[in-house]
């Protein structure tokens, strides 16, 4: 049981009252067995409005993911892989020509 002396109760005409309420209300949870529950845990209020004033916009994609962090040996394959690699019509073209050359070697020997 908490004892209140009257000296203490004469806080209220001081300057520094909230002070000593901050030390009576400690004191007298101290003693006390059950201290006071939060109420509430979590709110998301204005943030809505807070994440729509600069507009929310969509993430930036990449052209071209980076390779860095992945293994060396296979990044300098994949780039000759890549730099050797034709496309349909370049080899469209080189069939063209060896058939061509085929064709007139061909007619040569005849």
């Amino acid at each position: 049981m908490l004892i209140i002396h009257s000296s203490i109760l004469s806080f209220q005409f001081t300057p520094h009252r909230n002070f000593f309420l901050k030390i009576w209300y400690s004191k007298m949870y101290q003693f006390s067995d059950c201290k006071m529950s939060k109420s509430k845990n979590h709110t998301n209020h204005n943030q809505n409005r807070k994440h729509h004033r600069n507009g929310i916009k969509k993430p930036k994609t990449k052209r071209k993911e980076s390779m860095k962090g992945c293994d060396p040996k296979m990044v300098k394959n994949l780039y000759f892989s890549r730099k050797n690699n034709k496309s349909k019509e370049e080899l469209a073209e080189l069939r063209k020509t060896k058939a061509a050359e085929a064709a007139a070697k061909a007619a040569e020997t005849k």
